[in-house]
């Protein structure tokens, strides 16, 4: 923290960090849907607005990036739409930088070309001409949902037998079509968009554990494709997968032939339980299986999908919602959005204490599971923000967090890569996919720790280390084990009002004098024609020096209470400070230990 130095100092430090911290964006591009990393690489081509023949289809800026093993790209499309189906648009490259090789197309010669649409291509080199998919080439792309824009990655290492690598000179050049009746591309002029390869680039940094932290509850999510826990082939890829990551609640998907006892009986059988340990198991909706360390002491069905309440006592102190979710795959999307519709609608009735589970002020609720989020992005935005697109089955839209906020997207990493696929097969004509997800209540979790344990890209110092072998992720199933271990903070934030206010205030702390928790009243006003504000709550000790950050986040107009503990604090007189937009107020508070 900045402490006893000058407002002129603090103001260069955070100019320096926040110098540090571009420059490590520019130095790193990761496909995660989200393209933050991609505003401060300069676009190679910016295609004019409203030049396609027909359509919506309409190219925009092209970005391009690459490390030492992929070739990275972002475009824009300026339509919603979904890269792998139904579109023609188009990528080739000239990867040997030599117009008078490949396929001649818009003044280069093209080695590599590949619809996204049709999931497939061809690749053109020693005068041979091979059709090739997603795999042959290593193409990652996201998101999985409609997008205006996307990113993605090629592999530079790619080769082919007998015809060598794709990719041989430090210099190519791209042309982006679309062969529909839009016919918009980029460039708009002959030649292609030159790239030049960068050298020298940071490796891929992921800071994730594999090894579970004692002290997070760790959570699996998995789609054991078609019953395949049970099949006797299987059995040693998940017995080390489990060995490998010890979770304390797994969610399972696609257990169609086997109860949730006989379910907990084969985990118990490749991950043993410990003195005065056992799985409790139950099982909701089509195909969903929970089994748990911890008591399931409440499911209903929602749809062909489950809710569960799980006692954590008396390790978290708390009970624990789950949503095991396995919603209509492909092109279900009326279907889909329906299932979604439930599931929020049971949140929404379970938080207000009615429904089949009514759940307890700030019980942490997760949706978690194969969610086959293939589709509309609107599926997506109904499980963050609870915008509910069939009301007159399932009620009105509803702020699904407790503290009026939205919920909070895990996206866990693919191990040892920049990518947050959760589905793989290289025999499908689809390519990886983000299908599985973390959504949860980030008002009273903390996620500590997530990824998606991909072994194929595992060194194998890891996979000795935890007992893996390369296969076993693929080979256990077409979904990844995905993995996400949360705590339960000591902050709580309550929202206590559903009506925008214009007033601004800070309360007294209560109890006070306190020893170790108190509990602060404040509201966030609605200024300027804002809905919400930046709110930051601190701690000060008698001097002025802040030593704690309590609270640092957009909030909605209404009114707060904010439960603290502060047993780290020694005995004294500290002050609490609130900054809310432009406004701002103090108060002492008082710890008698």
């Amino acid at each position: 923290m900045l402490k006893n130095i000058s407002t002129k100092t603090k103001a260069l430090i955070l100019i320096t960090l926040l110098i540090s911290t571009i420059n490590f964006a520019q130095q790193r591009i990761i496909i995660d849907e989200d393209f933050a990393d991609w505003e401060v690489v300069e676009p190679v081509y910016h295609d004019l607005i409203g030049d396609q023949i027909s359509g919506d289809m309409d190219l925009g800026k092209l970005r391009v990036w690459n490390d030492t093993d992929y070739l990275f790209i972002c475009l824009e499309v300026g339509t919603e739409l979904n890269l792998q189906s139904d579109n023609l648009l188009t990528i080739y490259i000239d990867t040997d930088n030599n117009a008078l090789t490949g396929l001649s197309t818009e003044g280069i010669g093209a080695e590599l070309e590949y619809t996204f649409g049709g999931r497939s291509g061809f690749v053109r080199l020693s005068g041979a001409t091979i059709e090739i998919s997603h795999s042959d080439i290593g193409i990652i792309a996201a998101p999985t949902v409609t997008s205006e824009k996307f990113e993605l990655a090629i592999n530079r290492n790619s080769s082919f037998s007998g015809q060598g690598q794709l990719f041989n000179s430090s210099e190519i050049k791209i042309v982006i079509k679309d062969n529909g009746s839009g016919g918009d591309k980029i460039p708009n002029e002959l030649g292609g968009v030159e790239y030049t390869f960068e050298n020298s680039m940071p490796e891929y940094l992921h800071n994730y554990s594999i090894k579970k932290n004692g002290s997070s509850l760790r959570i699996m999510t998995y789609n054991v494709e078609f019953d395949g826990l049970f099949q006797q082939s299987n059995k040693p890829h998940f017995t080390r997968i489990f060995k490998a990551i010890e979770p304390d609640i797994i969610v399972f998907e696609e257990i169609y032939n086997a109860t949730s006892q006989q379910t907990a009986d084969q985990v118990e059988s490749m991950l043993p339980s410990g003195q005065g340990e056992q799985w409790y198991n139950a099982s909701e909706g089509n195909d969903i299986i929970v089994v748990s360390r911890f008591p399931i002491i409440a499911s209903e069905p929602i749809d062909g999908n489950g809710a569960f309440l799980l006692d954590l006592n008396p390790i978290y102190s708390t009970e624990l919602f789950i949503i095991g979710a396995h919603p209509p795959c492909c092109a279900s999307n009326n279907s889909r959005q329906r299932e979604i519709d439930a599931i929020m609608a049971f949140v929404r009735e379970s938080k207000s204490g009615n429904g089949p589970i009514p759940i307890a002020d700030e019980t942490p609720i997760i949706i978690t599971g194969d969610m086959n989020l293939v589709g509309y992005s609107q599926q997506l935005t109904t499980f963050l923000t609870g915008d509910i697109v069939n009301e007159s089955m399932f009620g009105q839209d509803f702020d699904p967090d407790w503290d009026g906020s939205y919920f909070e997207d895990a996206k866990p990493f693919v191990t040892n890569s920049p990518f947050v696929f959760t589905w793989y097969n290289e025999g499908s004509d689809f390519g990886p996919g983000r299908l599985d997800f973390f959504i949860y209540s980030g008002s009273v979790l903390e996620l500590d720790n997530s990824y998606t344990l991909f072994t194929n890209h595992l060194p194998a110092d890891t996979l000795s280390a935890y007992g893996l072998v390369n296969i076993d992720a693929t080979s256990a199933s077409d979904h990844l084990p995905v993995v996400a271990d949360f705590s339960m903070p000591d902050v709580t934030l309550i929202y206590d009002s559903e009506n925008s206010i214009n007033d601004f205030f800070l309360d007294q702390n209560y109890p006070n004098p306190f020893n170790p928790k108190t509990t602060v009243t404040f509201s966030v006003p609605k200024l300027a024609g804002k809905d919400s504000q930046y709110t930051q709550l601190k701690i000060y000790d008698i001097l002025g020096n802040e030593i704690l950050l309590l609270l640092d986040k957009e909030l909605r107009s209404g009114i707060y209470k904010i439960n603290f503990d502060l047993e780290e604090l020694s005995s004294g007189v500290y002050i609490y400070s609130l900054f809310s937009g432009n406004l701002s107020d103090s108060k002492k508070m008082i710890i008698l230990k």
